[in-house]
This record gives C-alpha cells, sequence and structure tokens, in this order.
C-alpha cells in the first residue's frame, strides 16, 4: 500500500503549493526570485497525472508514477517468518517516476516531492511505517522509452526505503483446513467430491 500512500502525500502537497507561492519558493533559497518567479510560473499552472506502476504509455504530462518492491530478510529480522510466528518484517523500496517535456518542471517536481514526503514523514510513520527515508535520485536526462523524433521527454527517479510489520490476526471462527491433497484441489467445500477426496486422514487410536 505504499505506493497509495505516497500518492497520496504527493498529490496533496503539490496542491498546496500550488495555492501558496511564498511556501513554494521557499523551497528553492539558492535561487535568485527571478528563477524562483519563472519556476512558480510554471508549477503554479501545470496538471500533474498520477498513476500506480510504471507505463510506457503516458496519456499527459508532467506524470508522477510510484512502483514499489517488498522483501523480507532472515538475516535482519527476529519476528517474521521464521518458525511459527504470524508476522513479516518487510522492506519496502518505492521508486518515483517524474516524466514532462518540460525540463524545468521536471526539476520543480523532483523538489517538490522530497520537500512534501520531508514533511509528511510523520503521517508514514503514524500509518505504520517503521521509518521511511529518502535513498537517491537518479540524474535528470531524456527519458528515451517516451522521447521520439517528435517529441522529447526528460524523466527522473527518486528511490525511498521504508520498514513496516505485517502481522496477521487470527479469525474469529476457526477456519477448517484438509491438509490430505488428492484429485481436487483446491478444496471446494460445495463439490460433495472434495470432501471424500480430500478428508484428512487421522490415525486410527485403536
Amino acid at each position: 500500500m505504499i505506493d497509495l500512500h505516497i500518492l497520496h502525500a504527493v498529490s496533496n502537497g503539490i496542491k498546496a503549493y500550488q495555492g501558496n507561492q511564498a511556501a513554494f519558493e521557499g523551497l528553492f533559497p539558492e535561487l535568485g526570485q527571478n528563477l524562483r518567479t519563472k519556476y512558480w510560473n510554471k508549477f503554479s499552472v501545470a496538471d500533474v497525472s498520477f498513476t500506480k506502476g510504471f507505463s510506457r504509455k503516458i496519456e499527459k504530462t508532467p506524470a508522477i508514477s510510484v512502483a514499489y518492491e517488498e522483501a523480507s530478510s532472515m538475516n535482519e529480522q527476529l519476528l517474521s517468518n521464521g518458525g511459527r510466528n504470524k508476522q513479516l518484517f518487510l522492506s519496502l523500496e518505492s521508486r518515483i517516476k517524474i516524466c514532462d517535456k518540460d525540463y524545468d518542471l521536471t526539476r520543480i517536481l523532483h523538489r517538490v516531492i522530497q520537500s512534501v514526503l520531508l514533511l509528511f514523514k510523520n503521517g508514514f510513520l503514524q500509518n505504520g511505517y517503521l521509518n521511511f527515508d529518502f535513498v537517491s535520485s537518479e540524474a535528470l536526462e531524456n527519458d528515451e522509452g517516451y522521447t521520439s523524433s517528435d517529441e522529447i521527454y526528460y524523466a527522473r527517479e527518486l528511490t525511498y526505503n521504508a520498514q513496516r510489520i505485517l502481522e496477521v490476526q487470527p479469525f474469529s471462527d476457526e477456519v477448517e483446513v484438509f491438509w490430505q491433497l488428492n484429485l481436487n484441489i483446491p478444496f471446494d467445500y460445495n463439490d460433495a467430491d472434495s470432501v471424500v477426496e480430500n478428508v484428512l486422514a487421522v490415525p486410527s487410536s485403536e
């Protein structure tokens, strides 16, 4: 779900900065006023689209997309999927991609995303993430996947890492599972043959 949380934070953060020129210009203290004004004029009217996952087709730009991967390392956790514990210690790597035809706007959105996710970091921690940290950004360059002889697209990708614990709570009513598997897989409670073919074998006490 971290991709949805990132998109939610970034979309709301962009909306907030588009309504506050002073806050936006405060993100670029190293720039002169003329360039900050130029950046504001581009950013304030940008209609940013948001997508989940990386697509090879862009409906409109500027576009921001988020993809993520999960991993669980037994070397890094005491809980997790070892033994009978019903917990997973998950490491989440999120990649946020910005794509646009305007070089400046791609640069602007990169700074805005970094700032928004730093500003809303406590929100991630309050929603169960153990941490949420910026890792790196790739160079801003042409996106060969979209660039053609007629149009040039620019792209930049940011990487964030987070961790959280996934804990499974038992059902309120016990779920019966038949573990002797024969012909009918998966088990179908509505199929009379499944009951016969997959009955749990219990050794006789006699």
